[in-house]
């Protein structure tokens, strides 16, 4: 028994090998030829996701950005409490 790990690809991976009928679309992946035979063969699969437009990973990032700003904020003003507490 051969112990292989199972690889996961992006979705979008997937549907540009599918739609370009090509299996070596991507050789710097290292996909293995019979998986994207595969996807070849079965077709498109339906995605899930949060958002069908990709409307709700502009508001992720954006929130991801604020917080990173919050967090920097943050350390700056512990850092200043550590330096009076010290001195």
């Amino acid at each position: 028994m051969t112990n292989r790990k199972h690889r996961v690809y992006d979705h979008r991976i997937k549907e540009q090998i599918v739609r370009s009928r090509n299996p070596n679309l991507f050789p710097e992946l290292h996909i293995r030829p019979s998986t994207a035979r595969s996807w070849i063969q079965q077709g498109l699969r339906e995605v899930v996701s949060l958002h069908a437009d990709g409307a709700g990973e502009v508001v992720l990032r954006d929130r991801i950005s604020t917080l990173e700003c919050c967090v920097r904020i943050l350390s700056a003003v512990l850092r200043l409490a550590m330096v009076l507490l010290r001195g």
